[in-house]
């Protein structure tokens, strides 16, 4: 493995930061809203922006957790751990493109969901359509299925590389 494939874990990233951003929104409006209910008048916006972000907040954050270490469809890996490496490569490519087929089920359909309700629906917030809050689908599941490719054709170049280091050594 070369150096360029392994991550710093305390590398920033983008998607750390957006994930940030929204929980840091929704608690100042979360806490914002006990506050002004109890003391001032309710923040009847706020309660309708904390759910549209929660979509957010879930397929980033499952973004996040796949590409700092979790594992899709880890019980089929199970009964394969102390198998020949190569079986484990088939194994995880064969994982990954049932989830990578399913990340793009969820992003096709997605896309039209959102086509579909950008103009029929919009919300109470002014000038923001409904189609915000679930386009989050296709945005977060083609995310998913971007990091799992990439993981797979890292996996790929390890067992290569390690392939051709145990024919030199």
């Amino acid at each position: 493995m070369k150096a360029d494939d392994i991550e710093a874990p305390s590398a920033p990233r983008w998607d750390v930061s957006i994930l940030a951003a929204i929980v840091a929104v929704m608690l100042v409006l979360g806490l914002g809203q006990v506050i002004f209910r109890y003391f001032f008048t309710s923040l009847v916006w706020s309660e309708e922006v904390l759910r549209y972000l929660m979509p957010w907040l879930t397929y980033i954050g499952a973004g996040v957790a796949l590409r700092i270490g979790g594992q899709h469809l880890v019980l089929m890996s199970a009964p394969f751990s102390n198998r020949s490496p190569r079986l484990k490569l088939v194994i995880e490519i064969l994982q990954s493109l049932i989830a990578v087929s399913l990340y793009a089920l969820l992003a096709y359909h997605g896309t039209f969901l959102v086509i579909d309700l950008w103009d029929l629906g919009m919300s109470s917030l002014p000038g923001v359509s409904i189609g915000f809050m679930y386009a989050a689908i296709p945005v977060g599941t083609a995310y998913l299925a971007f990091i799992t490719g990439r993981d797979v054709w890292k996996s790929i170049r390890h067992y290569r590389a390690s392939a051709v280091n145990l024919k030199r050594g």
